[in-house]
């Protein structure tokens, strides 16, 4: 699992709607850190190309 904090002042719930309606479902944050982060899993039954599928929607989101 890798944590993304995201830019000071941008709350990430946008970010995992915004991927949730593109196909893909990422977490939300956790904790102290929930309403600026977002977690990502890559274990278990995961591949470098479908990865790159999903960094490559997000790149999408972010930059919109």
């Amino acid at each position: 699992m890798t944590t993304v904090k995201m830019p000071e002042g941008q709350p990430s719930a946008p970010v995992v709607a915004a991927m949730k309606e593109k196909g893909f479902v990422i977490g939300g944050g956790y904790g102290k850190i929930k309403d600026f982060t977002f977690r990502i899993g890559h274990m278990g039954d995961h591949t470098v190309a479908g990865q790159e599928v999903v960094l490559e929607a997000l790149t999408e989101v972010l930059t919109k």
